[in-house]
């Protein structure tokens, strides 16, 4: 049923106030600003990612521009989850997205069975994706597939916000055996390739 997708924007009076609502929820700026001043929305309302951390950061954003700030919602690098087994965690860009916004990309792949805690935790299954911007050299879109993908997701997004280089990411040291070396090693391949 989509109906339970759909952002519940009945009842709020919103239409009393002139809020623009349109087919996917209240209609936000990157500062979550809807078209009338002074009045913000954030999560499900505004049919984005609907993630609980991300109504969080869209919650920040507008909470801190309600006090005169001026933040961003940065939906690039707010990782996206999918809990299953094995788990899914992405962050930026897919491969197509960054081609079609017209970056020459580099990536590299690598399967989890090359990290040694992978190997003797959980048989090594799964797999670990990072494009790279190949002009400016910084982290565009990381993918992972396997065990904690959803843990591991995290220090990308943050090398993401920093606008990171592989380089950078690939000289932080990783605990020895630990499936985060994974996020080292991909780095370096992409890095070196």
């Amino acid at each position: 049923d989509s109906t339970a997708e759909a952002p519940n924007t009945e009842n709020l009076g919103l239409e009393n106030l002139g809020v623009a609502i349109g087919d996917h929820g209240v209609i936000v700026d990157e500062g979550m600003r809807t078209n009338i001043p002074n009045i913000y929305a954030a999560g499900d309302i505004v049919g984005r990612y609907k993630l609980s951390h991300v109504a969080a950061m869209e919650g920040g954003v507008a909470g801190e521009n309600a006090m005169g700030g001026n933040g961003v919602a940065r939906y690039e690098t707010t990782p996206r989850c999918v809990y299953t087994i094995p788990e899914a965690a992405f962050v930026g860009l897919t491969e197509k997205q960054a081609i079609d916004r017209g970056h020459k990309i580099k990536t590299a792949t690598m399967p989890l069975s090359a990290n040694a805690a992978a190997r003797v935790r959980w048989e090594g299954e799964g797999v670990v994706k990072m494009i790279v911007d190949q002009d400016r050299g910084v982290i565009l879109g990381v993918h992972i597939l396997g065990p904690r993908a959803t843990d591991l997701i995290a220090e990308s997004a943050l090398a993401m916000v920093f606008e990171a280089s592989p380089d950078i990411l690939s000289q932080v040291v990783h605990a020895h055996p630990t499936l985060a070396e994974a996020l080292k090693d991909i780095a370096s391949s992409v890095h070196e390739g």
